[in-house]
């Protein structure tokens, strides 16, 4: 589930650096984890809390963008789509995500709170 969130959040922090935005009146974050999806209304887990404010502040953030005068200011949702049910966009997100799990750990930045604890157990 962090790395879900956290995925989330850096895609969504990307969109609104890097993309041409200034058509796009919505963002929608479509997700197979209902407590992603959650965020997105203000419930925050006990995991993944750094992760779950920072895509609330991206939220805002999404507000603030530049925009064409005539492109409504739109939001930041998340919708829930049910798990391995042949959702041609779920089934790639699931294989990029394995494959990003193969990647060496020394690649990967920054461990939250709740996983470093986890594995300590």
């Amino acid at each position: 589930m962090n790395a879900e969130i956290t995925a989330i959040a850096e895609g969504i922090e990307a969109t609104i650096r890097n993309s041409p935005i200034h058509f796009a009146r919505n963002l929608i974050v479509f997700s197979d984890n209902k407590t992603a999806v959650n965020i997105f209304d203000g419930r925050i887990p006990l995991t993944s809390q750094a992760q779950a404010l920072k895509i609330l502040q991206l939220q805002k953030d999404w507000l603030s963008r530049r925009r064409l005068p005539h492109v409504a200011q739109g939001t930041v949702v998340g919708e829930w789509v049910p798990g391995h049910s042949n959702n041609l966009g779920n089934d790639e997100a699931d294989r990029l995500a394995k494959h990003g799990s193969e990647i060496p750990s020394a690649l990967v930045h920054g461990y939250t709170y709740a996983t470093i604890k986890q594995s300590w157990r």
